[in-house]
């Protein structure tokens, strides 16, 4: 039951991932010196990768498999599972880019 899970919380991560850092470009253009910049970036990147970069994904992954979701109904997972999962799956990659945004200030 994990294993789907992880395929599922995989594919939306390639979803998140493209319009996470297309929305992390404008946090280039929101600080003046290039250590703001990339400190933006890395902020607004990892923001939406939690928040509204993953509902988007979420919401295209919904348009473009939407059959797919039978597979894992099959196997007993939920719609509310596999969201469940693949927000618990960007958790540590957000956690991650928050520390690395701490260790660039630091510098």
């Amino acid at each position: 039951m994990f294993r789907p899970a992880l395929n599922f919380s995989k594919e939306i991560f390639r979803f998140n991932l493209i319009i996470s850092v297309a929305i992390g470009f404008f946090g280039l253009f929101a600080g003046g010196s290039p250590t703001d910049s990339l400190t933006g970036f890395f902020s607004v990147f990892s923001f939406s990768l939690f928040t509204g970069g993953f509902l988007f994904a979420i919401y295209f992954y919904f348009l473009k498999y939407r059959k797919r979701f039978y597979f894992y109904y099959n196997l007993g997972l939920t719609k509310i599972q596999l969201i469940s999962a693949a927000w618990l799956f960007n958790l540590p990659v957000v956690l991650a880019i928050y520390i690395l945004i701490i260790i660039i200030n630091a510098i």
